[in-house]
């Protein structure tokens, strides 16, 4: 009797402890789940979301918000270890975006020399109906970079963005001469219609179409594991 009470107490004690020792260790990998989701959340999912959101607000403009070298400069930045801990759903998209802003990039590069000749063009043919004073001389080749740069989006858009905050309103980025019957938006109309053909133009404008698609699969993504990450793990944190 003494031994088996001896064994039963000494497997009550061994199975004591390999339950206490089996809780720890899924109470810790818990914490670590749950510590790994909140750096997840801060040092990814939001700073990605929120670089997602302006490269939108950019695109609905109609500009090229990326550049030769990256186009998601927070997922750039990542050291490996942290894009280890990133899961492979949000890896293919950000992938998906990567690629489709490289090829966007790479259009809107072609596309620009392209709108600049018929912006030109399309000034030289109105030249005499404008004010020949304001626009003599480098003032003339000043107005054809000042158009460019005020309103390429607004082209390739085919309309005049009213919520673009313009450098150069509508109203007095041309001057014209007296007793002139043309405007800006005549003008403006003459451009978009000249550039219906070109065949980088049409490319821009469906390519931004489709990047516009992606951004806002990614953005929902996004937006849906920062959501998850706050009300399942974090919001058990508060104490009221």
């Amino acid at each position: 009797m003494n031994l088996y009470n001896l064994l039963s107490t000494l497997i009550g004690v061994i199975v004591g402890g390999l339950i206490t020792l089996g809780v720890n260790l899924y109470l810790q990998k818990r914490e670590r789940k749950i510590q790994y989701a909140i750096k997840n959340r801060q040092e990814i999912y939001e700073l990605l979301y929120n670089e997602i959101k302006q490269k939108h607000k950019d695109l609905e403009r109609f500009r090229d918000p990326f550049n030769a070298m990256t186009t998601l400069e927070t997922w750039t930045k990542c050291a490996p270890s942290t894009k280890l801990r990133v899961p492979n759903d949000l890896k293919k998209l950000i992938q998906k975006f990567e690629d489709a802003g490289r090829k966007f990039h790479n259009i809107y590069s072609k596309a620009n020399p392209i709108l600049i000749k018929h912006i030109n063009d399309n000034l030289e043919v109105i030249r005499n109906e404008l004010d020949k004073h304001k626009y003599s001389g480098d003032n003339f080749d000043i107005l054809k970079r000042n158009v460019f740069e005020g309103y390429a989006g607004d082209f390739y858009s085919e309309i005049i963005l009213v919520e673009e905050k313009h450098n150069y309103p509508p109203d007095k980025i041309l001057k014209f001469r007296k007793g002139s019957s043309l405007t800006f938006n005549i003008f403006f109309s003459k451009v978009c219609s000249s550039l219906e053909n070109e065949e980088q133009i049409v490319e821009l404008r469906r390519m931004r179409g489709e990047l516009i698609k992606i951004t806002e699969e990614l953005e929902k993504h996004l937006e849906m594991k920062i959501e998850f990450i706050l009300k399942k793990y974090e919001s058990r944190l508060v104490r009221v």
